[in-house]
């Protein structure tokens, strides 16, 4: 249903007045994807831009609670408007599902995230940051088509632990028979004795480069009960720098 050319159309239409779009993927959840994304936005924010966040995690949205939303979302004839969250423009699939279980199929999952990203109005833009669910779902396929042909960047979190290394690389390996343009690893969850060798098989593998290595945080559950990720200086400030790396 959702590989029709006018869904195609009508989504990539909603996002026409993006300057650039950057996609954040994971292979499993537990890498911190989410957070990465909304400190992203942040980061980019903090620069000046005009920036959009899509969380479209619908196995577990938490960027509503990372940031700081003002209110709810409003409709108007132009589509579903986001709301203001520390000078982000956020739109998630939490805002439609709240606190309640999410024992939705796999079908509701992919209407849900269809009818995101053929309905919200966005107007103009200079950076839409995407938080695609985990894995290699339907909810997962549908928008990374819609995506790939926009995104200027598609980055795949992971953190260092040589268990991720077959999911990780299961996912890469799909992007490329997909087509996508993958910018590159972000390597969550740094630790001083941590063992990354399997990332950098990745980069050989694959060709792509760890543009970013972020420390773990001890502030970071601290920060996000404050709905402040910018209390986890050694985090926030490692996303800063790759913001910049984006913003070039």
């Amino acid at each position: 249903m959702y590989n029709n050319l006018l869904f195609l159309r009508t989504a990539r239409r909603r996002l026409s007045s993006v300057k650039r779009v950057v996609v954040f993927g994971s292979g499993k959840g537990g890498v911190g994807k989410s957070v990465v994304s909304a400190a992203t936005a942040l980061a980019l924010s903090e620069k000046g831009y005009r920036v959009g966040l899509l969380d479209l995690d619908v196995h577990g949205p938490s960027s509503a609670r990372i940031l700081k939303p003002e209110g709810r979302p409003s409709g108007s004839k132009h589509g579903i408007r986001p709301v203001n969250a520390g000078g982000v423009e956020l739109m998630t699939v939490e805002f439609f599902l709240g606190d309640l279980p999410l024992p939705l199929s796999g079908g509701a999952k992919t209407s849900l995230v269809a009818e995101l990203l053929m309905n919200v109005d966005w107007g103009e833009k200079d950076f839409l940051v995407v938080d695609l669910p985990p894995g290699l779902g339907d909810e997962t396929i549908v928008p990374l088509r819609v995506l790939k042909s926009l995104a200027h960047t598609f980055l795949v979190v992971t953190s260092p632990s040589a268990l991720s290394y077959s999911v990780v690389r299961r996912l890469l390996s799909f992007l490329v028979e997909e087509r996508v343009n993958v910018g590159g690893l972000v390597v969550n969850y740094v630790s001083p004795v941590g063992e990354e060798s399997y990332v950098e098989r990745l980069e050989e593998e694959f060709g792509i480069i760890a543009l970013a290595r972020i420390p773990f945080d001890e502030k970071m559950e601290a920060a996000i009960s404050e709905r402040n990720v910018k209390l986890a200086e050694t985090f926030f400030n490692a996303v800063r720098l790759l913001s910049e790396v984006l913003a070039r």
